[in-house]
């Protein structure tokens, strides 16, 4: 009688002693990572750029997934498992019963490249794939409150100041209604014509019965470095038990509020945030309040990281393009970025020096990101947005045809509210980049990081000299000696 080992020994055997030989040295390497790269290097896909460009284009969908969830080791390993014998061979020419043989060996390396090919795609939340999105709850919390008289209402009132700001304002005012389980009304007309959010009768204002403002600055707002005993004072996030609140402010106060402990049992329940992240914070919380430690200046990071996170879960669920903007958007991703490995660069001229060399800094931040990325055989654009004209003609005069900009007419739209189509396409299409450089303490570059669920790379004020650092909550990107993101 033959076993299954016998039939996997013959299997083998068919294959080109050059590939068993090859396969068999991957398989020795210890370090996972050595592995991957190895694996991708050798067993290629055979489809060729007009099949690729031939496939489904998902990558300006949102999904509901988290990848580090869906492809996890273990499923993979489970997966390769169960593999049917008789399958023939997929396109990079590995049998079945290879995969299958090797499931453990090939799970790892695997998971990976499942997660590293989601690269450019926004994942809105953190939900393993088929699973009912609890921010669905507050969908209907808002449309009952709004249909029975907005008994609870969180009013988003007008600000002044650019894009990115406003977007701060909308997202504190929607923390702020989803942690009171109130409705919310945002007052933003001109925004109007590009979103189509899920929230009922989201720009209808109510009237509003002795409404209570919420404060929004304290020591840390705008600051670089943000202290944790003023982060952690649970006083300066308390939101008044009111059944009419206001807020306008252009400030990112949703990272403040999110740090405080006793809104994470309802930020987890709505998914709004990982659980390990949870974990993490309230493990520096507990060593701060009940054993009186200190915590270091980098501890911050385990705070701001939830706001981060809530940022991105909001945005994606709550701040949908219509249908006519996000179409014309997709079109232009299809025709410039798909089949592209592509550096979004952002610049804000205003907070750098006017000269060349702070340019030449941006230059050399995305050769470093473009040598150093996984695909080394994937074609490579650099997509550019800017309030300066100027920037656009250095860029194309040094790269050419490498430079992807948009269209439309630039400018900051607090003064021209033309100018509003071009600012959302351009921040939409920052998002979609693989990765993103931003000018340091510019807002609007960070709110497309946010929008993309991953933290860019920095040119600053401060050390404009110095390319690719990469943004971490400890030190925030800077436009002078203090002024920050947030």
């Amino acid at each position: 009688m033959i076993n299954s080992k016998d039939i996997d020994q013959m299997i083998l055997g068919r294959l080109r002693m050059k590939d068993q030989m090859i396969l068999g040295r991957i398989m020795s390497i210890d370090q996972p990572t050595t592995k991957l790269d190895k694996l991708t290097s050798v067993f290629k896909s055979e489809t060729n750029e007009e099949a690729d460009n031939n496939l489904p284009n998902y990558t300006s969908q949102t999904f509901n997934i988290d990848p580090k969830l869906a492809f996890e080791k273990t499923k993979i390993e489970r997966l390769l498992n169960n593999l049917k014998m008789e399958l023939s061979c997929g396109l990079d020419r590995i049998m079945a019963s290879v995969l299958k043989r090797f499931a453990k060996e090939f799970s790892f390396p695997l998971s990976k490249i499942f997660i590293r090919s989601l690269g450019g795609r926004r994942i809105a939340g953190f939900l393993e794939a088929n699973k009912k999105d609890p921010l669905d709850n507050y969908v209907k919390l808002h449309e009952s409150i709004r249909r029975n008289g907005s008994q609870r209402i969180v009013s988003c009132q007008k600000i002044r100041p650019g894009y990115a700001n406003k977007m701060y304002n909308v997202l504190s005012a929607l923390t702020i209604a989803i942690l009171t389980d109130s409705s919310i009304s945002i007052q933003w007309p001109e925004i109007e014509q590009f979103i189509n959010s899920p929230l009922l009768n989201i720009f209808n204002q109510t009237k509003l019965n002795n409404p209570k403002s919420i404060a929004a600055y304290n020591s840390n707002t705008w600051n670089y470095k943000k202290g944790l005993n003023v982060l952690l004072d649970e006083t300066k996030t308390n939101i008044p038990n009111q059944s009419h609140l206001i807020f306008k402010s252009n400030t990112a106060f949703f990272f403040d509020l999110t740090s405080n402990p006793k809104y994470y049992t309802k930020l987890l329940d709505y998914k709004l945030v990982k659980q390990e992240t949870i974990q993490k914070a309230l493990t520096k919380y507990n060593l701060y309040k009940e054993q009186n430690r200190t915590l270091e200046q980098e501890d911050v990071e385990d705070f701001l990281s939830i706001g981060f996170q809530v940022g991105h879960r909001l945005i994606n669920k709550f701040w949908l393009l219509n249908s006519t903007f996000e179409k014309y958007v997709n079109d232009y991703y299809v025709r410039h970025f798909q089949s592209n490995y592509v550096i979004g660069i952002q610049i804000r001229y205003q907070f750098l020096k006017k000269n060349e060399t702070n340019l030449d800094t941006f230059f050399q931040c995305a050769e470093q990101i473009e040598n150093g990325r996984f695909d080394k055989n994937s074609s490579v654009k650099w997509f550019v947005t800017s309030d300066a004209n100027y920037v656009f003609k250095k860029f194309k005069q040094v790269y050419g045809e490498k430079i992807i900009e948009g269209v439309g007419k630039l400018g900051h739209v607090l003064y021209n509210q033309q100018a509003y189509f071009r600012t959302i396409l351009d921040n939409e299409l920052l998002a979609r980049s693989n990765e993103i450089i931003i000018t340091g303490g510019s807002t609007y570059g960070f709110m497309a990081s946010i929008r993309k669920g991953q933290l860019p790379y920095y040119i600053d004020g401060i050390h404009g000299n110095i390319p690719c650092r990469k943004m971490i909550f400890s030190s925030l990107p800077r436009a002078n000696s203090r002024t920050a993101l947030f």
